[in-house]
């Protein structure tokens, strides 16, 4: 066989072709699609008669070209010498063999080198070889090239290889074997049955020497190693203890150590799983990274210092403003500088009881504000007042002390007072006296207008009211509008073209080229009061109860969990000011007093994903989440969550079930009405499976998407998604697990696990077998390994772990001082993961140890008109990832130990020098536990 059409060669080149290529019993013609074959064939010619380790030389010397031509320009040449060097020519026939030329050109090249007839052998492959006797030829039907037509005298023998397919069958196939014999007793010229004894005999023969040869080998190696192995099992022995105890140990020294230091707690964390990789290990790495490990340190603590003063920061010198009897101080809460007093005035209406205080762009000057109307400019530097740097206002409202700012070129002074109407000043400095040009930039009867703020370039100024207007500094024009009702503050980007306006429950992102929205952010806190870009613009954090959110500015979508001292509790985590450095640092003001927050740090352990209408989660190995929805079933990618496609129900309900192979290919969705599934792969989706109305309990795929259940009261119903076809129920009367079938998971191809209202079985869905697991009492959650070596099947405030295989429970149960929902098991069986309430409570699975508590609350916007809704959670099949829906977001948890690891390495370098680590770490034996944290 050729692989291109054959052409003329020089004859010169057929000496050196004929010495290269040597004599061989069989030439092997065939076609391109049937070089599988040929090559097994020619593989069994070889080493027929004896094993493969035991071959010298081939028992049959056959020629394919691929193999056997050496490297030269000369092909049809080296062909034809291959063809007259070999004694028989094997033809493949079929369909594509008969059809090409160069096989036709190999056999009449044979035929007519005057070569006989009856020395071409034929296997067929696919197709019909049927001979005609009264024409004494093949039919036409017949798959055999033109040259063989009319050559046979009689019909010849050949060898039927149709039932050879993909894949290929094993070498020792008896039906292989009874080919080759056939075609090797033609080849050699002796009888079939001599040759298949010889096969036998020669590899029985070598097989009694393999095994002698290897005991003889096994029984040196086991005498010479045993005592050998006996002491290094004891000295591992020894170690494993000790690892054990010193791992326990700092593990508990960590979690001692968390209140006080989050990085001491870290670091004594890896110190532990470096000594051994215990449960306790794994959960103090879990504490620590759960924490807060973006969290630097409060800077100063409102309740311990500051009591109930107002506050102001200032990023250029890092300076924080607080108001104390008889005026404003000045403190550096990180540096040496000394605090530095403002002293108030008491001269033109007395003390005041409220002011506001705002730095300017360079932090070299303060300006105070009061209710009484008057207004400050200190120089910071020397903390006296700027010559004639003082004025006074007649306020509209005396409750109130007026808002000012500062223009980043120093040179004006933006005032705006509010009361039954709202007034915005213009003051030159430092004179504080009214710009000529324009002494008043508004007057309006709008009485909400409370913030004003430069951009950072200095040529916009926005005031905050109803609505929000943005004013050029150059002639004081209106550049823009943004109707935002009950705005409270705005926030430009560093170039001035986005501006954030926030009112008291979302963030709109503005485009200033447009001044028309382009995201709205809801998912913060319920009352919001300021926000802050970062330096590159590409996040925004907001401000208010529950802390700082993390806001992509682009989708309005929360990025991170909320940056918070108390999860959960919104009012007692107000955060009313937020700064970002261009390092990422971040400074907020709120009830905690002035917190530092590092977001350049090590990532959060959670991710918050927004998603509206999300109760049921289901994830495969191929990066596929498939959510439930209003209208559908929404497919989404693994990396971002982003929705890739939604597939409408037939029946136009919301779904309430989701479920998805393992393998990626199959999706499938229950609604009141009925079941049906989804191909991925292509997007088709059945007819529903189920017309009348039925909403199955539960829902589950087998790994390879080919067989639906569906569990309902009485039954667990089967499909065949191929087909659309109803398979057998499996009845659930008799059976533990109870009236309904309130939980299906599949362990395997063709064994479902069952929970119900009193217990738990394990069905054969080919068979229909059912095998009763110890499991007693009404089953609240089922969790199971990829490979189906390890489930758990959660009843009340208890989890039992269990061998499907053998129907045993592993160990002690694992405890819960709440009642446990749904559950989850990671991919490789190593964590269990249990919903508790408003948290999420995991296990390490080996050792049943608690590794420690997720909350959930505060990831998502709580809602007024809902209760809190319990999550649905699943891990991904190929990575450490846990999934969870909780009604309008997703939550991913990133449970792999190893990045537990290098996030608490990250947390305990942050701000512990050597010599205090080795301080902190003490023993020698601990120290080498932590080497190079």
């Amino acid at each position: 066989m050729t692989t291109t059409p054959p052409g003329s060669a020089s004859e010169s080149s057929g000496p050196r072709v004929r010495r290269a290529l040597g004599r061989h019993a069989a030439f092997i013609s065939y076609s391109t699609r049937d070089t599988p074959v040929a090559k097994l064939l020619q593989s069994s010619l070889h080493g027929f008669g004896r094993p493969r380790w035991f071959r010298l030389r081939p028992v049959v010397r056959t020629f394919r070209d691929v193999e056997s031509l050496p490297a030269t320009s000369a092909l049809w040449s080296s062909i034809r010498t291959a063809l007259q060097a070999s004694d028989y020519l094997i033809v493949l026939a079929s369909p594509e063999s008969a059809a090409a030329p160069w096989v036709d050109l190999e056999v009449r090249e044979w035929l007519e080198s005057g070569r006989e007839p009856a020395r071409i052998l034929l296997c067929l492959l696919r197709g019909s070889l049927e001979w005609d006797g009264r024409s004494g030829d093949f039919t036409p039907e017949s798959v055999v090239v033109p040259a063989l037509r009319g050559v046979f005298t009689e019909e010849p023998r050949w060898v039927d290889l149709t039932w050879v397919g993909q894949p290929l069958p094993d070498p020792r196939d008896f039906r292989l074997l009874d080919a080759v014999a056939s075609l090797s007793a033609a080849i050699l010229g002796r009888p079939k049955d001599d040759l298949i004894g010889d096969d036998v005999r020669n590899r029985r023969r070598a097989l009694i020497t393999l095994i002698a040869t290897a005991l003889a080998l096994a029984m040196l190696a086991v005498t010479a190693g045993f005592a050998a192995v006996f002491a290094v099992r004891q000295r591992d022995e020894a170690r494993t203890q000790a690892g054990l105890a010193l791992s326990r140990q700092l593990a508990a020294d960590s979690q001692l150590a968390a209140d006080s230091s989050l990085d001491l707690a870290a670091l004594l964390a890896v110190c532990a799983r470096s000594a051994s990789p215990t449960g306790q290990a794994d959960a103090a790495l879990l504490a620590a990274v759960e924490r807060e490990p973006r969290l630097r340190r409060v800077i100063l603590a409102r309740h311990r210092q500051l009591g109930d003063s107002l506050l102001a920061y200032d990023p250029a010198t890092r300076r924080v403003a607080m108001e104390v009897p008889g005026g404003v101080r000045l403190v550096d809460p990180e540096g040496d500088r000394a605090p530095l007093f403002l002293k108030g005035e008491d001269r033109d209406g007395g003390t005041a009881k409220e002011q506001k205080i705002r730095f300017s762009a360079d932090g070299k000057a303060v300006v105070v504000t009061d209710d009484k109307g008057r207004i400050t400019l200190w120089n910071v530097s020397s903390g006296q007042p700027r010559a004639a740097a003082r004025t006074k206002l007649r306020l509209l409202d005396s409750r109130f002390a007026p808002a000012a700012e500062l223009s980043p070129d120093g040179k004006t002074l933006v005032v705006a007072e509010t009361g039954n109407q709202s007034v915005v000043h213009l003051l030159s400095v430092p004179s504080l006296r009214p710009v000529e040009e324009r002494p008043v930039l508004v007057r309006t009867s709008d009485p909400s207008i409370g913030n004003v703020h430069f951009d950072p370039a200095g040529r916009y100024l926005v005031v905050v009211g109803d609505p929000v207007q943005v004013y050029a500094t150059s002639d004081w024009h209106v550049a823009g509008r943004v109707n935002v009702s009950s705005a409270v503050d705005a926030v430009f980007d560093h170039d001035a073209g986005r501006l954030a306006v926030v009112d008291n429950f979302k963030v709109t992102v503005v485009d200033t080229r447009s001044w028309t929205p382009t995201a709205v952010s809801t998912s913060g806190a319920l009352n919001l009061y300021t926000a802050a870009w970062t330096a590159d613009s590409k996040m925004l954090l907001t401000a208010g109860d529950g802390g700082l959110q993390v806001v992509d500015p682009a989708t309005g979508h929360d990025v991170q969990k909320p940056l918070t001292l108390h999860p959960g509790r919104s009012r007692a985590d107000s955060t009313s000011y937020v700064h970002v450095f261009p390092d990422l640092l971040t400074v907020s003001i709120g009830n905690d007093g002035v917190v530092l927050w590092d977001l350049s740090g090590v990532d959060p352990l959670a991710t918050v994903y927004p998603l509206p209408s999300v109760s049921e989660v289901s994830l495969a190995s191929t990066a596929r989440v498939i959510v439930n929805g209003p209208q559908g079933l929404r497919h989404l990618s693994a990396g971002s969550m982003v929705v890739r496609d939604t597939y409408g129900s037939p029946t136009g309900l919301t779904v309430d079930r989701v479920a998805v192979s393992a393998d990626g290919r199959v999706a499938a969705a229950a609604d009141e009405r009925g079941v049906w599934t989804v191909d991925l792969t292509t997007g088709t989706k059945s007819r529903s499976l189920r017309p009348r109305n039925f909403a199955p309990l539960s829902l589950a795929l087998s790994h390879d998407g080919t067989v639906l259940a569906g569990g309902e009261s009485g039954q667990v119903t089967l499909w065949d998604t191929v087909n659309s076809q109803r398979l057998r129920p499996l009845s659930l009367r008799g059976s533990p697990v109870g009236d309904s079938a309130t939980h299906v998971v599949f362990l395997s191809l063709d064994e479902l696990l069952v929970g119900g209202d009193h217990g738990a079985a394990i069905w054969n869905v080919v068979s229909g077998k059912r095998r009763d697991l110890p499991v007693k009492g009404q089953v609240t959650g089922i969790g199971v390994a990829l490979g189906g070596d390890l489930a758990a099947v959660a009843v009340g405030d208890q989890v039992h772990r269990l061998r499907p295989s053998s129907g045993r429970i592993v160990g002690a149960p694992l405890s819960s001082p709440e009642p446990v929902g749904d559950l989850a098991v990671s991919a490789d069986g190593g964590l269990v993961v249990g919903v508790t309430g408003q948290k999420l409570r995991s296990w390490d699975a080996s050792s049943g140890w608690m590794l420690g508590v997720l909350p959930t609350a505060g990831y998502t916007r709580p809602a007024k008109d809902r209760p809190f809704f319990a999550p649905k959670i699943e891990f991904s099949p190929d990575r450490p990832l846990l999934v969870s829906a909780m009604g309008d977001a997703l939550v991913t948890w990133d449970m792999d130990r190893n990045r537990w690891m290098r996030q608490s390495r990250a947390l305990a370098g942050r701000s512990l020098t050597r010599s205090e680590r080795d301080a902190y770490v003490g023993t020698v034996k601990t120290a080498a536990a932590c080497e190079d944290p």
